[in-house]
């Protein structure tokens, strides 16, 4: 009777849950529904009317591929809240100096009527929104075994050397953030990830808590000059570059503000970190940067970089708290526990509690 009583109540939870997700997935459906009326709204507004609209992606903002009439685009519509409005618009020109002056390749925002590149539109349920376009890049993604080469990875890292070369002298916009410890790892975070208590147990808390103080032992030590700290992309990982031929295209500064060079280059070197040649390929980023400018402070410093690793490892779990406190759908318990295993990989044998 007991296992007969056991198994009903599985029963009916799982009806429960079932039920549950298919009531948020038509919401979902409907939600976005809506976002593509705003968007369809607000090209038309544009003179870019057209009926070809592909979903890209939706997470901080809902971005379309627009078949316009003289060619693709893409469209961002950014949920509110998430940043302001002027903090896009510096995004956007910076990625429209260096576009102009720096030869890397890029999607090219698109100036408006007004001289800045957001526009406001409605979204119904939502309210108001800044939205944005820019051209599209073909290309394709490529990871270690399904495409990227050395050659890849070496064009990756001159492309990344470039943005820093000209964030050299370009100057700095009041709004941006300052990627430091405190909005890496606290609740000062542009990720918005709320009360950390509510996401990460007090054993993860622990293990964010000892990237942090590492964090900040390490970035104590690195030099704050216009060659080593400056603009960077801040979240330059293989996600956003497309291979075409012999060309690579950075896509998504939506992160974008001050920090320090190094730790710019190691969202991409903790996407090759697992590899069993990391040292080629690392050494083939690092040849590439080289061959535009001098590799940035820290660079050569194994442990400064396995903290730095591990520091985007895990701001990248405040990232995903921040999704879920705007009620995103994503699973943050399994997002942190590949972050954290990653962390153990890069620093376990500096603490032995994170093994």
């Amino acid at each position: 009777m007991t296992v007969a009583h056991g198994a009903t109540g599985r029963a009916l939870r799982q009806l429960a849950d079932a039920e549950r997700q298919a009531i948020h997935h038509t919401d979902r459906v409907k939600d976005l529904a809506l976002w593509r009326a705003a968007a369809f709204r607000l090209l038309r507004d544009l003179d870019q009317d057209t009926t070809d609209l592909h979903l890209l992606g939706q997470g901080n903002n809902v971005v379309f591929r627009v078949g316009a009439p003289n060619g693709p685009l893409v469209l961002r519509l950014h949920r509110p809240g998430v940043r302001p409005r002027e903090v896009t618009e510096a995004e956007l020109r910076f990625q429209a100096a260096l576009s102009r002056r720096a030869a890397v390749r890029m999607p090219t925002p698109m100036m408006q009527a007004h001289g800045g590149y957001t526009v406001k539109t409605i979204v119904q349920g939502t309210g108001p929104v800044h939205a944005d376009l820019s051209s599209w890049c073909p290309g394709e993604v490529r990871r270690p075994g399904s495409g990227l080469t050395l050659d890849d990875a070496r064009r990756a890292g001159a492309a990344l050397a470039r943005i820093h070369q000209f964030s050299e002298t370009y100057p700095a916009e009041p709004r941006w953030p300052v990627w430091n410890a405190d909005t890496l790892f606290t609740a000062a975070s542009p990720y918005e990830p709320g009360d950390l208590s509510r996401v990460f147990l007090p054993e993860q808390r622990a293990v964010l808590n000892f990237v942090e103080q590492r964090t900040r032992e390490v970035l104590r030590t690195l030099p704050r000059r216009p060659d080593t700290f400056g603009v960077i992309h801040a979240d330059f990982i293989l996600g956003n570059l497309l291979f075409a031929d012999d060309e690579v295209t950075v896509l998504d500064f939506d992160d974008c503000g001050l920090g320090w060079f190094v730790y710019d280059l190691c969202p991409l070197l903790g996407n090759l970190a697992d590899q069993p040649d990391f040292a080629a390929w690392k050494q083939a980023v690092f040849s590439g940067y080289a061959s535009i400018r001098a590799l940035p402070d820290g660079a050569l410093d194994k442990a400064v970089l396995q903290v730095l690793m591990a520091a985007r490892h895990a701001a990248q779990c405040l990232w995903g708290a921040g999704l879920v406190g705007r009620g995103a759908e994503f699973d943050v318990g399994r997002h942190t526990a590949w972050r954290f295993e990653a962390i153990r990989r890069l620093l376990g044998s500096e603490a032995p509690f994170l093994s």
